[in-house]
């Protein structure tokens, strides 16, 4: 629901209907139109020699023949495709909140300040015991039991901003008193920049926690491939320890007035299933 126009919209691994009419020749169609070594990313880390690493790769890639591969466009979101609404009742206790706010991505973004400071805002709101999040909805007012935010920089196509809460249902709370919390916070961004403290509180966080990322080798791994993957460089690991620095309050501010508004926003309520007697 929350990618109207880009193929996100269709789950990685197919719609069941259209899995249960798929005939083999159809995979293997595909399997050789994208399967093939110019199409792949091949990372290694490690104490290791370039001239070892290059000649194990010829030796078990090197004799599968490269084949042009068809034309692959970027997933774009339409910028304001409108508010969207879904509810959803499920095997579950307890109800919860969704919110996908479209937002691009590294890859996609016009500026990138844009995407740091959204990298940061998910990190004020959600990052850690001081956070906004934790402090006002679930100690101060006592609205949600738990909640979160998420935001992948790293998309090929455009992204989401993630919010996702459960009502504190011992005090009475309900979805609509989660929503209505969620969205003081979020106007608030919009009219009031985050102090310098609680800014830079944040950023050290945020640069903390990639720069102790790179001391695990697999990490550093996962990055690279993943940066080269979606189309953009791995030389931007470099950099963007830089760039989260140079994000602003007025940043911080002209991101929350660009991105979180309703015509950006899909809602999700996902209710435990009803029974015959309620």
């Amino acid at each position: 629901m929350a990618y109207p126009a880009s193929g996100y919209h269709t789950p990685t691994i197919g719609w069941m209907a259209d899995l249960d009419r798929m005939k083999v020749e159809e995979l293997r169609h595909w399997y050789e139109a994208w399967y093939v070594p110019n199409n792949a990313t091949l990372v290694v880390v490690g104490d290791v020699q370039p001239d070892d690493v290059k000649a194990l790769a010829q030796r078990y890639f090197g004799p599968i023949p490269r084949r042009d591969v068809p034309p692959s466009k970027a997933p774009l979101e339409l910028a304001e495709p409108g508010e969207r609404k879904i509810t959803l009742h499920v095997q579950t206790q307890l109800p919860s909140l969704m919110y996908g706010f479209n937002v691009p991505s590294l890859s996609t973004a016009a500026d990138p300040r844009s995407v740091n400071a959204l990298r940061l805002i998910s990190a004020l709101l959600d990052g850690g015991y001081s956070a906004r999040i934790p402090t006002r909805l679930e100690r101060g007012e006592e609205l949600v039991s738990g909640a979160s935010s998420s935001y992948d920089a790293y998309s090929r196509g455009d992204s989401l901003f993630m919010l996702s809460a459960t009502p504190n249902t011992q005090k009475k709370k309900n979805l609509a008193d989660v929503e209505a919390g969620i969205w003081r916070l979020l106007n608030e961004l919009k009219t009031k920049p985050p102090s310098n403290e609680e800014l830079e509180r944040v950023r050290a966080q945020v640069i903390a926690g990639l720069v102790y990322q790179r001391d695990s080798i697999t990490s550093q791994a996962s990055t690279i491939g993943e940066l080269e993957t979606v189309g953009l460089s791995w030389k931007l690991m470099d950099e963007e320890l830089e760039a989260l620095k140079s994000v602003t309050p007025a940043d911080i501010q002209k991101a929350a007035r660009t991105y979180f508004i309703r015509e950006r926003l899909s809602v999700a309520h996902v209710l435990p299933e009803e029974t015959a007697h309620e």
